[in-house]
């Protein structure tokens, strides 16, 4: 479950995709994806940073980074995702293989309205 937030307003986005320094393909293409995707939807450029970069408070984490998550991804198989809240962080978190580009397919059918 996740909460209602608002990611843009008036074509200026309030978060920024987070994704790891050292993300696998399957991530890149998540974050990209996500992007993309949000671009269609709000027209505004979410920028894609990496976990290197210091926290903030509105971010949407794309797979495993350095955020604080507590979401073990054992559990979770190669196709098996997390979507969640924490305060004002979107996390979207799976598999470094599937999993995680699954999660932002579900984000954006579930949350967003798109359809594949």
């Amino acid at each position: 479950m996740i909460k209602e937030l608002l990611i843009a307003d008036y074509l200026k986005p309030y978060y920024v995709i987070v994704r790891s320094r050292d993300a696998s393909p399957s991530e890149i293409t998540a974050a990209e994806e996500l992007q993309r995707y949000l671009m269609k939807i709000c027209s505004s450029h979410f920028p894609v940073i990496t976990d290197e970069a210091a926290p903030t408070q509105k971010e949407i984490v794309i797979g495993k980074t350095n955020r604080k998550d507590d979401i073990d991804l054992n559990e979770l198989g190669d196709d098996g995702f997390v979507i969640k809240t924490v305060g004002e962080r979107i996390f979207i978190v799976g598999s470094r293989t599937r999993g995680t580009l699954y999660g932002v397919y579900q984000f954006l059918e579930e949350y967003l309205g798109c359809r594949f």
